[in-house]
């Protein structure tokens, strides 16, 4: 059903809503729910920007559509660094020679490829796992580090523990993930950050409901967060923990900014994903099949699924 556009300081509009599932556009246009193209050190691979031009016009009436991709910062600290992208007008945006194009880039301090969970951990600091090894980076790290690539969105530093761990571990890295969200948004106010980027805040908490309402609460506090990212999922657990989880995550928070989902991507998580109205979604799967000589066919076209909703928005048809 097709539901008045809402405006988030004019980064993200809702464009139509069908139970929880709902369909949006983010700043630079990107159509929501979308799953993101999974990068190496700033770009798709293994695609070629003809590739991606091609994948930018797949859409019938786009011309063409920007894509999402997720970016590690885990992939770029030690090479290329904050400071040579510094040095690079128009941030990793030009330095992978993606400036011609309107895709949406959301930073995010892990790889998605990798388990970073459970992670050393400290007030000051976490540690990401780098092409070079472990590296303990502190909030003002990774506020420059975001500052020098100019993404078009990028998650807070997170604290992000195993699923399992035991409850002091879990509340712990709540508190040290809302005390980022913190420096992260000083660090934007101060420019260190372009005001252009929007700064998702993390849900963290493993499997406890309570930490996870917790952290939402956190989140929830701090208005001037753009968007709110649930991550930690796809560990293993149920169909109705998941389920269960997700509700404690979302009742606090508003509805009309962005969500950004992690550790989920399989076709069949984004389309529970896009159910329950969740907007952004990592995705690797299609980069691990296509690594393993595989390709993803679907014998259902776009015009198919389209069409129906189309004779429903005009009325023509019941």
């Amino acid at each position: 059903m097709p539901a008045e556009a809402m405006d988030v300081v004019g980064a993200f509009a809702i464009t139509a809503q069908c139970g929880e599932a709902r369909a949006g556009r983010l700043r630079g246009g990107l159509e929501t729910p979308a799953p993101l193209l999974y990068t190496r050190r700033g770009f798709p691979a293994p695609l070629t920007l003809r590739e991606l031009e091609a994948l930018s016009r797949a859409v019938p009436d786009s011309s063409p559509a920007p894509l999402g991709m997720q970016i590690s910062a885990a992939e770029l600290l030690n090479e290329p660094g904050a400071g040579v992208l510094r040095k690079v007008a128009g941030g990793l945006r030009r330095f992978c020679g993606l400036h011609d194009r309107s895709d949406f880039l959301l930073l995010s301090a892990r790889d998605s490829l990798t388990t970073q969970a459970g992670m050393p951990a400290s007030e000051g600091w976490t540690t990401l796992q780098t092409p070079a090894g472990q590296k303990q980076v502190t909030a003002a790290e990774y506020s420059e580090l975001v500052g020098a690539v100019q993404p078009d969105a990028a998650l807070c530093l997170t604290d992000e523990v195993f699923a399992d761990s035991n409850d002091k571990k879990i509340k712990k890295s709540v508190e040290r993930t809302a005390l980022w969200m913190d420096e992260c948004l000083e660090a934007r106010a101060n420019a260190r950050i372009p005001a252009h980027t929007l700064l998702f805040g993390p849900i963290v908490g493993g499997l406890s409901e309570r930490e996870r309402t917790n952290s939402a609460l956190e989140a929830a506090k701090r208005p001037l967060l753009d968007g709110y990212a649930i991550v930690g999922l796809g560990g293993g657990e149920s169909n109705e923990l998941r389920n269960s989880i997700l509700k404690q995550c979302l009742a606090p928070l508003t509805a009309d900014k962005p969500r950004f989902v992690s550790g989920l991507g399989s076709p069949e998580e984004v389309l529970w994903c896009v159910a329950n109205g969740l907007d952004l979604i990592e995705s690797t799967y299609p980069f691990v099949a296509a690594s393993h000589g595989n390709a993803l066919t679907f014998t259902v076209s776009y015009e198919d699924l389209m069409a129906p909703s189309e004779k429903s928005v005009g009325g023509g048809g019941g």
